[in-house]
């Protein structure tokens, strides 16, 4: 006999005549029903109230009843896997269920994909396996528009020299491993055990740029080996006054992947002490290292070098920093309380200065590279950045070592901002999960790009938009699309719809389907 579960929180105020909100959850490949699926609805939105919950049984039906007008996520989840929005998207966008008493709200299939996973095989150059080595995992990607090679997780080898990376989204990933030879390994009072494996990515390779690809399908789990080959320990130098070293290695397309280095002062882990010390775990190469202060918790110095054994790091007031101050420049009154710039980037600490009441800013000691600029408050948005010995590309502030930058900040009120409303139609009717995107004129203003996905009623919303004018588009299975790079949205701007912000009367925009 058929039968499902279904649980109606009372959180939630049920109409006395509601609407139904059912239909089928289904393997995205096979598309056979699933049973034991956790499905979950939600008022749609931020912090949305739970309406209630679904276990599906043999036939991967699920049903909810009595559901009040409005605007609904649906998610649904596999045991011991991840959960997944109704029709998700790269970047986490979903299409939400609308109730209205007009649409179907009945018979939704929900495609569920399987996780694919990694396991993999590390052997020493022994023939051993390599137990507790660091694996880093990372991930092609496209995160706001923008391609890029992300960290996507890791763990440590068992005492069999294996690990189990699991959860994973199909798509292109890369691995790196390093840690140090099981006959290697630190005693007390030791200073220096000799041999240490550094960082290897798939492929035999300590060239980030020359690592091998691993492609997992969905429901897939790829299966590697990777071998580890004991390189001398180099005894690197660390000045005094120094509390901590960060250390990574360049990864696949820039990506940083860091290196369990350490500062040992006597054979012991260092207290703070003006003496010089050593920073062990590293085999001769180059590197990105970032050196942070006992005053302040501040990075004093970020730069890549090339360390081999006997070197010595250079703690030099201005290397690998920069000189960064300059003006917010307000949109009317500046509010009330206090504001602080941050800059944000890589592996680094995030710093920060504060603004005064005449709008100005100065950094203490701003390490040098590609940052983010944000604000302490919510309250204000980032309109535009200009840079004097600086520069600004895509939104991202590039800093050199030495520089002597000034930066002009201007921002708006977030309760000034708009928003821009329509649908996505498609041979005449509207269209349920395309990706919208609001293309300002001028494309190096990477921030004031706006995404969404459309709604089963071909809905969109685009908030917090300063006025300007802009270009609305609408792409079908465009959610891997790297949108933020000219040469990849410009053709998609002729058949979009140009506006501009606010949209008289409020009026609601509607977009063309673009195919991709």
């Amino acid at each position: 006999m058929r039968a499902f579960f279904f649980l109606l929180l009372a959180c939630v105020p049920l109409a006395a005549q509601g609407n139904e909100v059912s239909g089928v959850v289904v393997d995205h490949l096979t598309k056979r029903p699933l049973e034991h699926v956790l499905v979950e609805m939600k008022l749609a939105g931020r912090g949305g109230d739970p309406l209630g919950q679904a276990i599906t049984e043999s036939d991967g039906r699920f049903a909810f009843l009595r559901v009040p007008n409005g605007k609904y996520n649906l998610t649904a989840q596999r045991r011991g896997q991840s959960p997944q929005g109704f029709r998700e998207s790269e970047g986490g966008f979903s299409s939400a269920i609308v109730v209205d008493g007009k649409r179907q709200t009945t018979g939704l299939i929900f495609a569920l994909q399987e996780d694919a996973a990694i396991s993999g095989l590390v052997m020493g150059d022994d023939g051993d396996p390599v137990r507790g080595a660091q694996v880093h995992l990372l991930r092609e990607a496209v995160l706001d528009g923008e391609a890029q090679v992300l960290q996507a997780g890791g763990g440590m080898t068992n005492s069999e020299g294996h690990f189990h990376i699991g959860r994973l989204v199909p798509g292109k990933y890369y691995l790196a491993v390093s840690g140090r030879p099981w006959y290697a390994q630190y005693g007390r009072g030791q200073t220096g055990a000799g041999m240490v494996y550094p960082v290897t990515f798939y492929g035999d390779t300590t060239d980030g740029e020359a690592a091998r690809a691993i492609t997992v399908a969905e429901g897939m789990t790829a299966n590697v080996q990777i071998e580890l080959h004991a390189t001398p320990e180099i005894h690197v130098m660390v000045p005094g006054g120094v509390q901590n070293v960060l250390v990574s290695v360049r990864g696949p397309g820039g990506s940083e992947v860091g290196v369990n280095a350490g500062i040992l002062h006597g054979g012991i882990a260092a207290a703070k002490t003006t003496e010089n010390r050593e920073l062990i775990g590293l085999a001769a190469g180059r590197y990105q290292v970032s050196m942070v202060s006992e005053v302040g918790d501040v990075s004093v110095a970020s730069q890549t070098v090339d360390l081999v054994d006997g070197s010595t790091l250079a703690m030099e007031e201005n290397a690998g920093n920069a000189e960064v101050g300059g003006r917010v420049v307000y949109d009317g009154a500046r509010p009330g309380g206090e504001l602080e710039v941050v800059l944000v980037g890589g592996r680094r600490r995030g710093s920060s200065a504060k603004v005064g009441a005449d709008g100005t800013f100065h950094f203490e000691k701003a390490p040098a590279g590609k940052f983010d600029l944000h604000l302490t408050s919510g309250s204000l948005v980032i309109a535009a950045v200009e840079a004097k010995g600086a520069r600004v590309l895509h939104g991202h502030v590039e800093i050199g070592p030495g520089a002597s930058a000034e930066l002009t900040v201007h921002v708006v009120a977030a309760d000034g901002l708009a928003t821009v409303e329509g649908v996505a139609v498609k041979d005449g009717t509207a269209a349920a999960g395309v990706m919208v995107l609001l293309v300002p004129q001028d494309l190096e203003r990477t921030r004031e790009f706006r995404r969404d996905q459309s709604d089963m009623d071909g809905s969109f919303s685009l908030s917090r938009v300063l006025p300007g004018r802009y270009t609305v588009v609408a792409i079908q299975d465009g959610g891997d699309l790297a949108y933020k790079d000219e040469k990849v949205i410009r053709k998609y701007l002729e058949k979009g719809v140009g506006i501009v912000v606010p949209v008289k009367d409020g009026g609601k925009v509607e977009v063309g389907v673009q195919g991709r």
